[in-house]
């Protein structure tokens, strides 16, 4: 055994982030291969509705977006990002890249695909009023 570590040698040999937009099953695989950081970019009020088991929620619409990745996650760690339907994930990918994590997976069409894959959902148990026609909660 030398002592080098497979990443090490994989980090000199590949000196830039890996980013890749994944369907719900390669990014649930890879989410269960690598144990990686699962990051909800949508709103609090989008994520307490629901959101996938063990999901984090940090809102790319937030003025301090980056700063909370800084402080939360470690950037040496997979990354798995989405939103409702992918595009804001998308851009979270992008930025996240750009402030130097090393890979960065998005989910192609979001918690919607996700569902639509038959992939199971936490669901809030809240029960919020809403004024008549709402369909915000549903």
């Amino acid at each position: 055994m030398l002592g080098i570590s497979l990443q090490g040698v994989y980090s000199a040999l590949w000196p830039w982030p890996i980013t890749q937009t994944l369907t719900p099953a390669q990014f649930k695989a890879g989410l269960e291969r690598n144990h990686g950081t699962l990051i909800d970019v949508r709103t609090y009020d989008e994520f307490i509705v629901e959101h996938i088991d063990g999901a984090i929620n940090i809102d790319i619409q937030r003025h301090d977006f980056k700063e909370r990745l800084d402080n939360m996650i470690n950037k040496n760690n997979p990354c798995y990002v989405y939103c409702k339907a992918g595009k804001r994930s998308e851009q979270a990918m992008k930025i996240m890249s750009a402030d130097g994590f090393d890979e960065v997976y998005n989910l192609q069409g979001g918690i919607e695909a996700w569902k639509q894959a038959g992939y199971p959902v936490i669901k809030s148990s809240l029960q919020i009023a809403c004024p008549r026609g709402c369909d915000r909660w549903k």
